[in-house]
Order: C-alpha cells, then sequence, then structure tokens
C-alpha cells in the first residue's frame, strides 16, 4: 500500500512540474504543453504587427486593441510549422459583437484570407462551441488542402471571454498527430479564479 502512495505522489508531481501557470487579470491558466514543444520567444512584435497591418486592411468591422498580452509562444523542437501562441487583450470586439458574432467575422475574414493567401488549394472554416474547464469557447478552425505537396494544414482559433479579457489560443499544425496532441493539451487545461 505505501508503494502505492509513492507511485501516485510521483505521478502527480510529474504532472505539476510541467504544468504553468499564466495570468489573465486576476485569473489565472494552468497548462501543460505539450511533449516536444519549446519557447519561442523571438520575433514577436514583427509578426503581430504584420497581422494586424493585414486584418486592417481586410476588415472594417473589428476594433484593433493595443493591449495585447503574449502568456506563450511554442514550436515544436523539429522547427516544423506546428505552433501553440497564446494572448489576451481587451474585450471590446466580443462586447460589441458578442462571441458569436465575433467568430462569424473572424470566419469570414479567414474565408477571404484562404481565397487570397491559397488561391490553388481547397480551404474550409468551421465554427464550433466547445466547454474548457466549463468556460465557453469559440474554435475557429481553418483548413487548407495544399494539394501540390499533399498535406493538410490547419489554424485553429480558441476564443473566449476571461475575467472581461479576449483570451485567444492560436495552433498551427501540419500533421495529425500533433493537431491531436496540441488540442488534448488545450482540452486538459484549466482555470482559477
Amino acid at each position: 500500500m505505501k508503494r502505492f502512495f509513492v507511485i501516485i505522489i510521483i505521478l502527480f508531481s510529474h504532472y505539476l512540474i510541467g504544468q504553468k501557470n499564466y495570468k489573465i487579470n486576476s485569473s489565472t491558466w494552468l497548462y501543460t504543453a505539450p511533449i516536444n514543444y519549446i519557447s519561442k520567444i523571438d520575433n514577436f512584435e514583427k509578426e503581430r504587427k504584420k497581422g494586424e497591418k493585414y486584418l486592417k486592411k481586410e476588415e472594417k468591422e473589428v476594433t484593433f486593441s493595443t493591449d495585447d498580452v503574449i502568456l506563450l509562444s511554442l514550436q515544436k523542437k523539429d522547427s516544423s510549422t506546428n505552433v501553440i501562441f497564446v494572448t489576451y487583450k481587451n474585450n471590446f470586439n466580443i462586447k460589441n459583437h458578442t462571441l458569436n458574432g465575433y467568430a462569424q467575422i473572424l470566419k469570414e475574414i479567414l474565408i477571404r484570407n484562404g481565397k487570397n493567401e491559397y488561391p490553388n488549394n481547397e480551404s474550409s472554416v468551421t465554427v464550433d462551441e466547445i466547454l474548457i474547464d466549463k468556460i465557453k469557447f469559440n474554435v475557429i478552425r481553418q483548413t487548407i488542402f495544399f494539394n501540390d505537396e499533399n498535406y493538410i494544414g490547419t489554424k485553429d482559433f480558441y476564443i473566449a471571454e476571461i475575467d472581461e479579457k479576449e483570451f485567444m489560443i492560436v495552433v498551427a499544425n501540419v500533421n495529425e498527430e500533433d493537431r491531436k496532441n496540441v488540442k488534448n493539451s488545450i482540452l486538459n487545461s484549466t482555470f482559477k479564479n
């Protein structure tokens, strides 16, 4: 019996060591990254500004914040296009359009983006609602079928309103195994007040 408790303690300790806490105002997000993902800190500002410039050009219905907080950026160790990017910012767009309305606006942006950026490839965009630790998220998935290279790429945008902030997890994957591992890591995350 003593051996059983020692094993449980070791397993629990291993779980806690990999888990990290991230503050969103007064809430805390507890997240364990998938195996083989490492922190990637370079080029945040450059990439954020490039994306913001594109969206401003493409979309007039969405207001852009100047208070984005980058919580996390991870990339798979093999330097592939498998990345996780987590931010939060003011909830202005959610307040103006509701969470579902905002997700639909982002869906339309991604549909246009797919047609413009990948004209020779099939692209689809879906929106689903899920619960993560009892918090409602809208998940916008853009799937691109790269016909010449014979692979499927996905971008998932998990969006929720947490502690009066827009919380977003952006995931890009190029293979099914990483899609599943990252999705499971997100679905198993928790939030504390």
